[in-house]
């Protein structure tokens, strides 16, 4: 495991690099209250809890999938590799309200450029939890992520590294 850089001036990011796609509390996958996530059925990764609702690409790769409700993105890297980020549990129960997509299927995006806004106290006045997962979805094998703890900065601080 590698340490967190919370603060550092915005890195380059390396191409086998994840970075934070939101500012917050960095948790273990293990503590997203959604058995998809928590016992990884989808792959291996970390998740966030929000302390705004500015949503960020964790990767530079072109948006595969953004759903109507706009609580989803699946990135794909140049290697195969595919990223999940989903905000929120239970969202797609709001039907896309809350949230506003900032970019759309097919769409390069540069690690750090914005994906999506998404209004945090809607989704808790809804009564749903508001972390955010990131889960390597294709080519996960052997991926580091950093210790779950601490605060993390939306495309500043590497939250892991892709294997090789």
């Amino acid at each position: 495991m590698f340490e967190p850089t919370p603060t550092a001036p915005a890195p380059r990011v390396a191409a086998r690099e994840l970075i934070a796609p939101v500012s917050g509390r960095l948790l273990a996958l293990e503590e997203v209250p959604d058995l998809l996530y928590s016992e990884r059925h989808l792959g291996p990764g970390i998740a966030v809890e929000p302390g705004d609702g500015l949503f960020a690409s964790p990767l530079t790769g072109t948006v595969r999938t953004c759903p109507g409700t706009h609580h989803a993105f699946y990135l794909d890297a140049p290697d195969g590799t595919q990223v999940l980020v989903h905000i929120g549990v239970d969202a797609h129960l709001l039907r896309g309200l809350g949230f506003l997509p900032l970019v759309s299927e097919g769409q390069a995006v540069q690690a750090g450029q914005a994906l999506c806004l998404a209004d945090l106290e809607y989704l808790r006045i809804a009564a749903l939890p508001t972390v955010c997962a990131l889960v390597l979805t294709r080519r996960g094998e052997g991926a580091e992520f950093v210790e779950p703890r601490g605060q993390v900065v939306r495309g500043r601080t590497r939250l892991g590294r892709l294997a090789l």
